[in-house]
């Protein structure tokens, strides 16, 4: 794969509001992993975030986030696409992992996702 259809992919990186029933219940992450050659997603709560600035910056993002519908699932809630078998939902192992993938998504969309 060449470096600009690398790129291409990272452009495509997104963050998502969740929502059930009209009522938000949390934030997905889809983000192009450049060493694997294909995305991860992340299902989180912003609260598990703990550096403010960075907060800040997802509050800032809101905005521009499309919005996922979940549905009932017997887990709990999931999209069309998990149900489907699309989309397969990783879990964060830490603190860290959360700051390195949101700060890579947050530059995504701060250098404008047309212009990386």
């Amino acid at each position: 794969m060449t470096l600009r259809e690398k790129l291409n992919k990272l452009k495509s990186s997104e963050i998502y509001k969740l929502e059930y029933n009209g009522s938000p219940i949390g934030l997905r992450i889809k983000i192009y992993n450049v060493d694997i050659n294909q995305y991860d997603y992340y299902d989180f709560a912003l609260s598990l975030v703990r550096h403010d600035s960075l907060k800040n910056k997802i509050n800032a993002l809101q905005p521009r986030m499309s919005v996922l519908q979940m549905v009932d699932c017997d887990d709990g809630y999931a999209t069309q696409d998990e149900l489907s078998g699309l989309v397969k939902i990783e879990e964060f192992k830490s603190e860290e992992q959360i700051v390195k993938i949101l700060e890579q998504l947050v530059y995504v969309y701060e250098c404008g996702k047309a212009d990386i």
